[in-house]
């Protein structure tokens, strides 16, 4: 028996076999990659775009009596000027009161606040803005809340910490992105009485 001829076999049947194993680790390894390859790009983002308004502790003269946020508290306001979904493929059901901004707790804005009603020219509302739509207020529409904060005087602590807003979305709503027109600013003008602020 040629020895050589039987060793070049043997060689060539292992060879074969474990090139037969290779190939499908090869393709599991390719599979994922093609897969995400031909996943669909992401849904266009809904843009909020809003700025601080101002804080302020309380007010009199109101429809119904003095209102005031309490200590370690302030009334914070926020203006919204643009709800855009001119890339979107969908309708996107705004709400106000799923707003919320990052102090200690979530704090939603909460249109239905007394000062609302008192002082605001234009608070913001639930609106749909339809796909391809891009809305935008004549005047800016408040939209305010009650922080907590460390000093007793939430006025003065609130009036100078600049607040990011963020979005509670629903399940069916599209991307949402909240950009800030006034990102370089840090302070306003201690304003203690609500009525002292330019609601603008």
């Amino acid at each position: 028996m040629d020895v050589t001829t039987t060793f070049s076999s043997s060689a060539a049947a292992k060879m074969a076999s474990a090139t037969s194993k290779m190939k499908p680790k090869r393709l599991a390894i390719l599979f994922p990659v093609l897969f995400l390859a031909a996943c669909p790009n992401p849904q266009p983002a809904v843009t909020i775009t809003f700025h601080q308004v101002g804080a302020c502790n309380g007010y009199v003269g109101g429809a119904n009596g003095p209102q005031y946020a309490g200590a370690n508290q302030a009334y914070l306001i926020f203006g919204i000027t643009g709800i855009n979904n001119s890339s979107g493929t969908s309708a996107f059901a705004f709400d106000p009161k799923r707003l919320f901004t990052n102090s200690s707790q979530r704090d939603y804005i909460d249109p239905g606040l007394q000062l609302s009603r008192d002082l605001f020219p234009a608070t913001a509302v639930p609106i749909t803005v339809a796909a391809g739509q891009n809305f935008q207020t004549n005047l800016s529409w408040m939209a305010p809340t009650i922080v907590q904060t460390a000093n007793p005087d939430g006025a003065a602590e609130a009036n100078s910490t600049p607040y990011n807003l963020y979005y509670n979305p629903q399940p069916t709503d599209p991307p949402i992105l909240l950009v800030r027109t006034d990102g370089q600013r840090t302070s306003w003008p201690l304003t203690e009485d609500c009525r002292a602020i330019t609601f603008q």
